[in-house]
């Protein structure tokens, strides 16, 4: 089953990726093409959503869910980004600053993601994942991954990309 939850930023959600043409921002946003459709198409970070489950999933005693039923979609679409100068001391140097492309506080994105009603071959973890999880547990997760742990590389140290689910 689709589903669509909006989300909005509470803190803004900074890009992770080196920026190899060594101008600012020094960090962006993965992209993927979408033929047809207007925005900037920012692709999902599978690997940092799968932490998140899993850190989720564990905080809220969800240990029977089988996360592999969760599928977050390739990209999500924005209408533009902006740049965010985060200032930062290492050590007792000076003070630094390093532009990421980001997403501002208070932004409302929409995130879709495919929920299986069943558990995909190999992902029960030898039995010890007996279910998917149905709506109220996705929905409990995103909201523990949305206050704790942010969706940006910095968030559970620093708190940005964190977020608000909008229930409606």
């Amino acid at each position: 089953m689709l589903i669509t939850r909006d989300v909005k930023l509470l803190s803004p959600l900074l890009g992770a990726r080196l920026n190899t043409k060594g101008a600012q921002p020094r960090k962006e946003f993965d992209k993927v093409q979408v033929k047809g459709v207007e925005g900037v198409h920012i692709a999902t970070p599978l690997k940092r959503w799968t932490w998140a489950f899993l850190e989720a999933r564990d905080a809220l005693g969800l240990g029977d869910v089988a996360l592999t039923a969760i599928i977050p979609s390739r990209y999500y679409t924005v209408s533009k980004t902006s740049t965010y100068f985060r200032t930062y001391r290492r050590g007792g140097g000076p003070l630094e600053k390093e532009g990421f492309e980001s997403l501002p506080t208070g932004q409302v994105l929409k995130w879709e993601f495919t929920l299986s009603k069943h558990l995909p071959p190999g992902g029960d973890g030898n039995g010890r994942f007996s279910r998917p999880p149905d709506e109220d547990d996705f929905d409990a997760m995103l909201d523990h991954i949305g206050e704790h742990l942010g969706m940006s590389e910095w968030g559970h140290a620093y708190l940005y990309g964190r977020f608000k689910l909008n229930k409606t």
